[in-house]
């Protein structure tokens, strides 16, 4: 009960801060559920925020897309992956389960699961 309280508030807390994240310009790729629906799946939305659940599968990527307003993103499951940006940056990650980011808004890039395991996560964008 204490990990699922804890969890709730930092989710409330990123949410927050991903409100205060401001307007970025617009990006002449699709938005990441628009991009790769089987992987981003929409579970709420209202007229200011889209909730996800995002499930990459082992060697799992998914097509160039951005997150032009920055998003909250809460890592349901560890997660080791590569992301790349379309002028060719390539950064890699790992991740652990429990963890939540806030993230400034996201240059078109893709996402790869570089694991042996599904990586699962929450996403907050705001739209």
């Amino acid at each position: 009960m204490k990990i699922a309280k804890r969890n709730a508030a930092r989710i409330a807390a990123a949410l927050a801060g991903a409100a205060l994240a401001g307007i970025a310009a617009a990006q002449d790729v699709p938005l990441s559920y628009k991009a790769s629906p089987d992987i981003y799946k929409v579970i709420a939305e209202d007229e200011r925020y889209v909730v996800m659940e995002v499930t990459w599968k082992p060697g799992q990527k998914d097509d160039m897309h951005s997150h032009p307003k920055g998003l909250v993103v809460h890592f349901l499951t560890d997660c080791h992956s590569r992301t790349v940006t379309r002028d060719g940056k390539v950064m890699e990650n790992k991740r652990k389960a429990g963890e939540t980011r806030i993230a400034k808004p996201v240059v078109a890039h893709t996402f790869e699961n570089l694991a042996a395991t599904d990586c699962k996560h929450i996403h907050v964008e705001m739209k």
